[in-house]
């Protein structure tokens, strides 16, 4: 999936409540203060590499873990304070492109 530049998202109204609920919802779902600390919760494996103007985060997902494209993104970045990049999940393993810059 195509993530959106969080300027696209705070522009939005409907949009950032719907991205606000989503963190929220995360944090509550996992009992964790942040959405960090979810990813040792939800991710059997977990890497991220670094890049100019972008980070890659790759990894695997829990058995039994249910997480939406979007969800994975928002635990890898912390929250959705991004400028874009997309988001994959494929049998398990996810790899997510969060431009910095």
């Amino acid at each position: 999936m195509k993530l959106r530049c969080v300027f696209d998202v705070e522009r939005n109204k409907e949009l950032k409540d719907k991205y606000e609920k989503i963190c929220d919802d995360l944090r509550k779902r996992f009992h964790a203060k942040s959405l960090y600390d979810v990813r040792k919760q939800v991710f059997e494996e977990y890497y991220v590499m670094p890049s100019y103007a972008r980070n890659t985060h790759t990894g695997k997902i829990k058995d039994g873990v249910k997480l939406s494209e979007l969800e994975v993104s928002m635990i890898c970045d912390g929250g959705y304070s991004h400028f874009g990049g997309s988001s994959a999940i494929n049998n398990g393993t996810f790899r997510v492109v969060i431009y910095t810059d």
